[in-house]
């Protein structure tokens, strides 16, 4: 399906937590916002992160070191 086409695309990519990551929350990356999960960790709202996969209709991302 294209939602997850456009899932794809976006590993690499560098965003910010839109809420904390607590591991789960939202993310903002390339002006849109998606249901996200850190690998390891907690994030708040406004850490910069980057995008190292996706599930099912969520994105897997870590914080940008």
């Amino acid at each position: 399906p294209e939602f997850v086409a456009d899932l794809d695309r976006l590993v690499g990519r560098e965003g910010v937590a839109a809420t904390a990551l607590f591991p789960s929350g939202q993310v903002e990356v390339a002006g849109r916002r998606f249901e996200a999960k850190l690998a390891v960790g907690f994030a708040s709202a406004g850490t910069k992160i980057v995008v190292r996969g996706r599930s099912d209709f969520s994105l897997i991302v870590e914080v940008v070191a």
